[in-house]
């Protein structure tokens, strides 16, 4: 699996070790000589990991838990699929490999605005009544017969909303979550959602094809980034190569 991510095709395996109780047996499977002389065919350029040696030695598989290395053979599955296939097709998969890694994740709790009065933060009980004021002050300007609809409305959902901070883009806070600069991507990641949502709904007329072109090449470096820290390799993200002109 390691192999099959760092080559970007199906290997079976490089080295696999047999270990008895008096000695280990070693196995090791040539990988097919490549003319490579850019390394254009495994991700070295983008995680600047000069050889598949350089990779094992950076890899522990057996601390990874068994559940992750389930996760993982679908990531690389889906990583070294989306290199076959068309730009669009592409695009899905990687942008599958990002919700899946997402997923991993629990969901943020979202924080609420402080309340304070003549520099102290005010109690619960303070803030409630303030909230049944601004209501209450609210009410007053609603047609009787639709007062009960608003104040039911204004319990179930309206508190919530006003006393919760704005939350940034989950997708945004994921990807700097786990060490990734998204504001110096050189496509913005809302647009790469959006062109994926138009596949999704098939359409992708507002869009030219360098659009997807670049989009797709963002999301091939984000792909190898994610996978890199399900790997457990967090702090190669920072080297991950993010310039779709390199």
């Amino acid at each position: 699996m390691a192999s099959s991510f760092f080559y970007r095709k199906n290997i079976d395996f490089v080295t696999a070790k047999i270990r008895f109780s008096d000695r280990t047996v070693v196995i090791q499977k040539k990988v097919t000589e490549i003319s490579d002389p850019n390394n254009k065919m495994t991700i070295w350029p983008v995680c600047r990991m000069q050889n598949i040696d350089t990779f094992f030695s950076k890899i522990n598989i057996c601390s990874i838990e068994p559940d992750m290395l389930k996760r993982l053979e679908i990531l690389v599955r889906k990583f070294i699929q989306s290199n076959i296939v068309d730009v669009r097709s592409s695009i899905l998969l990687r942008f599958a490999i990002f919700e899946l890694c997402k997923s991993m994740l629990k969901d943020e709790k979202p924080e609420k605005f402080t309340f304070s009065k003549d520099g102290k933060v005010m109690p619960r009980r303070n803030v409630t009544k303030l909230l049944s004021e601004a209501r209450d002050l609210i009410a007053d300007n609603i047609e009787s017969l639709e007062k009960a609809d608003f104040i039911k409305k204004w319990t179930s959902s309206v508190i919530s909303k006003i006393t919760t901070k704005p939350m940034g883009s989950p997708f945004v806070n994921y990807l700097t979550s786990i060490g990734f600069t998204p504001e110096k991507f050189e496509v913005e990641f809302s647009k790469i959602k959006d062109i994926r949502d138009s596949i999704t709904h098939g359409s992708t007329m507002e869009f030219s094809e360098n659009d997807l072109l670049e989009s797709n090449q963002m999301l091939y470096r984000i792909s190898i980034g994610l996978i890199l820290h399900q790997f457990e390799l967090e702090k190669w993200i920072q080297d991950v190569e993010m310039s779709i002109n390199e």
